[in-house]
C-alpha cells in the first residue's frame, strides 16, 4: 500500500507555450491531461505496529477541510478533493482534482478510528478489534 498521492503539486500547463511547435505542444497537452490518473503516488506507509495499523499519507497544500474519512459497509473510504479558482496572475480560471480510495477493515474496531493532519501529513490510526479467545480442548478418542 505504497505511493498515494492524489495531486501531483505541479504546475507545468502554466508554462508558456510555443504554437508553432505543434508537436511539443500536442505532447504536453496529452502529458498533463493524463498525468494525474498515471502519476505514481508516493510518501505513503501503511505499518502493522501490533495492537493498530498506522496508515501516513503526504498530501501537500490541501486544508483539513478538503479531507473526508468514512466508514460505510466495514471500509474506511477516505475523499480528497482540491478546487483552484481563478488567478489572474497564471492565467488558470479553474481546475478541479479528486482523489478516492476505500480500505477493507475486517479487523479493525471503526469505533475507534482517529486522524490527525500535520505538517501536510495525514496519520490515521486503526485500532485492531481484540481477539476473541477461542476455546479449544482435545477429544478422547474412546
Amino acid at each position: 500500500m505504497s505511493n498515494l498521492t492524489p495531486f501531483s503539486g505541479k504546475n507545468e500547463s502554466l508554462a508558456p507555450v510555443n504554437f508553432f511547435d505543434i508537436f511539443n505542444h500536442m505532447e504536453t497537452m496529452m502529458l498533463n491531461t493524463f498525468q494525474s490518473a498515471f502519476t505514481p503516488m508516493n510518501n505513503t506507509t501503511f505499518n502493522d505496529q501490533g495492537a493498530e495499523y498506522v496508515f501516513t499519507l503526504t498530501l501537500p497544500n490541501l486544508k483539513r477541510e478538503n479531507i473526508q474519512l468514512a466508514v460505510e459497509n466495514q471500509n474506511l473510504i477516505l475523499t480528497v478533493k482540491q478546487v483552484v479558482q481563478a488567478n489572474e496572475e497564471t492565467g488558470q480560471a479553474y481546475q478541479s482534482s479528486s482523489f478516492s480510495q476505500s480500505f477493507s477493515l475486517y479487523d479493525v474496531d471503526a469505533d475507534k478510528i482517529t486522524a490527525h493532519l500535520t505538517n501536510d501529513t495525514l496519520t490515521i490510526v486503526l485500532p485492531k478489534k481484540e481477539s476473541m479467545v477461542i476455546n479449544r480442548r482435545l477429544i478422547n478418542i474412546l
